[in-house]
């Protein structure tokens, strides 16, 4: 799955939520995401895979969450450096329900 210049906002539950062994690009370091994870009730990206990486570099959460800074970004132009978060981890910008790495 590889999702780019999407709007996932202000759903009743997660904004996206990924399961089972999926391989999901929601944003590289070389093609970054510029999707938008905000007011969703639950979290922007609920992550309940099994294993692996999640790329999400790129995209716009909310602001002053988890570690986003002021505009709701964990890697910013230019380089795009991904930032790992590791599971399990929970909130509004993402929740990571096992050993997960997931790249913002």
């Amino acid at each position: 799955m590889k999702l780019r210049t999407s709007n996932f906002s202000n759903n009743t539950d997660a904004g996206v939520a990924l399961f089972a062994t999926v391989s999901a690009d929601l944003g590289t370091q070389v093609d970054p995401g510029g999707n938008t994870f905000t007011g969703n009730t639950n979290t922007g990206l609920k992550d309940n895979l099994q294993s692996g990486t999640v790329q999400a570099v790129g995209n716009t959460w909310i602001a002053n969450q988890q570690g986003a800074d002021g505009n709701g970004y964990y890697s910013t132009a230019p380089s795009y450096t991904p930032v790992p978060k590791l599971g399990p981890a929970s909130g509004k910008n993402y929740s990571i329900a096992v050993t997960v790495t997931l790249d913002l």
